[in-house]
């Protein structure tokens, strides 16, 4: 199971869930389907619901079989958007069709429901076929207000892992700039040089790994927020994410569907300044440090490291630096950005208190109204 990627997956009723699927057997696929039972109850219990499924190209094969190994002689994708309202409704035969859909209807599923989500695959042995199965998903349905305290909660975390990446980048950056300086005397010594080198170059590859860390974090949470459906005014987004998710093959985190969102939101075509608007904004913002800057500080010290000429080294040392220097600017900018997210997530919260306690007095006027 490719997406969700985490053991447990909280939604709310009205949302969608993205089931993205990669299956594959030593001689032939027949079908690929999934089943949605209560927690507990054993895989193959319950009524398998079609997904319709595709062959792998040669070409994606070719990107999906160092994950694997090459035994695989048939390799099948499957993706599906269900609609968490669809859970709890039972699965008609002996499998009833997936339909992607991402319209609003009344929810059969209810808020504090939770239900086991396992994908089975059955190749084409006869007369009995032998089926595979993905570890359980747990899905849970909460509320609204629920899902934005958890939502809120991880990007609390983030907040704190970019506190300290800024730290890191600092202190990595103040070591460029001593071995900077030491370089301009007159007689560095060459062996000392590529020690530091070595060092500095650990160093920015730590920064660049927790860095990569962060930037997969604020993008699942942003990814939550989209399929939950909670911000009316991002559907634009939620459909540009989807169908860029949709050639993920591999296990792991792919940057380039949240850069063509990114790039969609800064030329226009993703409309809204709300929540979701917010957190794509944060998540591009984490992508432009880990894939641009970090990495770019990371090349610049290998190629300083693989260098023998000193004015080389200076060069690309420099080059280095500044990279570094964009990425401590960039994270500072993103704590703001965080810290923006916090408090308008309180303004929304108090904003929400106001109006139930206005929609309670408004009640209580009305009844008493009515006793009178």
């Amino acid at each position: 199971m490719l997406s969700p990627g985490r053991g447990d997956f909280d939604t709310v009723a009205g949302g969608l869930l993205p089931l993205r699927v990669r299956a594959q057997d030593d001689f032939a696929l027949a079908r690929i389907g999934y089943e949605v039972t209560p927690p507990g109850v054993e895989a193959g219990n319950g009524a398998l619901r079609d997904l319709e499924w595709r062959a792998l190209t040669p070409e994606e094969r070719a990107a999906a079989e160092p994950e694997r190994g090459p035994t695989a002689r048939s390799i099948g994708i499957a993706r599906a958007r269900l609609a968490v309202r669809d859970l709890a409704a039972p699965a008609v035969g002996g499998g009833a069709q997936a339909t992607p859909t991402s319209e609003p209807a009344p929810a059969s599923a209810l808020e504090g429901q939770q239900f086991q989500l396992v994908v089975r695959a059955l190749d084409g042995a006869e007369p009995k076929a032998h089926e595979g199965r993905s570890t359980p998903v747990r899905v849970r349905v909460v509320s609204p207000e629920e899902f934005l305290r958890r939502v809120q909660d991880r990007l609390a975390r983030a907040q704190g892992q970019t506190t300290a990446l800024l730290e890191l980048q600092r202190e990595k950056r103040r070591l460029a700039l001593e071995m900077l300086t030491a370089l301009t005397s007159d007689a560095p010594g060459t062996d000392e040089t590529q020690s530091e080198l070595a060092l500095a170059l650990t160093g920015e590859r730590r920064v660049q790994g927790d860095a990569r860390a962060l930037s997969r974090e604020l993008s699942g949470a942003a990814e939550a927020v989209l399929y939950a459906r909670l911000d009316e005014r991002a559907g634009a987004a939620l459909e540009i994410l989807d169908a860029a998710l949709a050639g993920s093959i591999t296990r792991g985190f792919d940057p380039e569907p949240w850069r063509e969102l990114a790039r969609a939101a800064r030329g226009g075509e993703v409309a809204g300044s709300g929540l979701t608007a917010k957190l794509i904004d944060i998540a591009a913002l984490a992508l432009e440090i880990s894939e641009d800057l970090a990495t770019n500080a990371v090349a610049e010290l290998a190629r300083a490291q693989d260098a023998s000429d000193l004015d080389k080294i200076r060069t690309h040392l420099a080059a280095a630096e500044q990279s570094q220097a964009a990425v401590v600017e960039r994270l500072e900018r993103l704590l703001e950005r965080l810290a923006e997210w916090d408090n308008f997530q309180s303004v929304l919260g108090l904003t929400r208190d106001i109006l139930n306690g206005q929609k309670s007095l408004s009640e209580r006027t009305r009844q008493n109204a009515k006793d009178k």
